[in-house]
C-alpha cells in the first residue's frame, strides 16, 4: 500500500512536535536541579575531564550537565538508545548495562565524573550498580546521583491514579523490582538505609541530602582499592 507524502510529512511533524515538547519538559526538570549541578561543578577536582552519564535516556540533561562541568569528553550510557539529541563532536553513546562486569572493564579509571539522574531506581541490581558506579572512579573522582524521594514516588503514584494508571510506563515495574530486593528505595528511610549503609564498605566520602521530591548523592573517591563485598 502506498503512503502519501502528505501523511509521511504529518507523521514527521507530529514526531518533531513531540520531541520539542519532551525537550521543554525535561529542560524544566533540569532547571530544578541546576543549582545542585552548579554546586558539584565548582567542587570538581578534575577540571576539563571526562564525564560519563549513566541511564542517560534522551540525553538532554546530560548535555546541559556536561556544559556546566566543562567536560572535554562526554559518554552517554544506557541499555537502549533513547537519544533525542544530536551528539556534539566530543560526545559518544554506549549501550551497556551498569550492573555488568563489562561496565567495570570498560570504564575503570577512565572517567573523572559520573552522573545519574532519575535512573538509579530502574537498575536491575541497585547494590551492584552503586558499587560499579563508584568503583570506576579515580582518586578524587565524583559520582553525582539524583533520584526520587518518598514524596517523589507519591507524586508519581498520584499522576498514575489521575491519568488512569498508564501515564508512567515503568512505574509499577520499578516499584515491584525495588520491593523484591527488600531495599525499600521508595521510602526515605529505605534510601537512608541503602546509601548510608553502603559507605562503611567503600573508601570515600558520601553526602546524602533530601530536596523535596528528589534526593542527591555526592560521592568523592578518596583512595584506591577494591570495595568490600556485600553480605549475602
Amino acid at each position: 500500500m502506498l503512503i502519501s507524502k502528505k501523511k509521511i510529512s504529518m507523521k514527521h511533524q507530529a514526531l518533531s512536535e513531540y520531541m520539542r515538547s519532551r525537550r521543554q519538559a525535561i529542560l524544566g526538570i533540569y532547571q530544578s536541579i541546576k543549582p545542585a549541578v552548579q554546586f558539584v561543578a565548582k567542587h570538581l577536582h578534575h577540571k576539563d575531564g571526562r564525564l560519563l552519564d549513566v541511564g542517560t535516556g534522551e540525553g538532554i540533561i546530560a548535555l546541559e550537565v556536561a556544559q556546566e562541568f566543562g567536560a572535554s569528553e562526554v559518554i552517554f550510557a544506557d541499555v537502549e538508545d533513547f537519544l533525542l539529541v544530536e551528539l556534539p563532536s566530543n560526545a559518544k553513546f554506549q549501550i551497556i548495562d551498569v550492573c555488568s562486569r563489562d561496565f567495570l572493564s570498560k570504564f575503570q579509571n577512565k572517567v573523572t565524573a559520573v552522573t545519574c539522574f532519575k535512573a538509579f531506581h530502574e537498575f536491575e541490581d541497585p547494590f551492584q550498580a552503586a558499587v560499579n558506579l563508584i568503583s570506576i572512579l579515580p582518586h578524587n573522582g565524583i559520582l553525582f546521583l539524583l533520584d526520587l524521594t518518598e514524596k517523589g514516588w507519591e507524586h508519581m503514584e498520584q499522576i498514575n491514579h489521575e491519568q488512569g494508571g498508564g501515564a508512567l510506563l515503568h512505574h509499577k515495574d520499578d516499584l515491584e523490582r525495588i520491593r523484591s530486593k527488600g531495599l525499600k528505595l521508595n521510602t526515605d528511610q529505605g534510601i537512608k538505609d541503602f546509601w548510608e549503609g553502603l559507605f562503611p564498605r567503600i573508601p570515600g566520602k558520601c553526602n546524602l541530602q533530601f530536596i523535596g521530591e528528589m534526593y542527591s548523592v555526592i560521592y568523592v573517591a578518596k583512595q584506591w582499592g577494591e570495595v568490600k563485598p556485600f553480605p549475602g
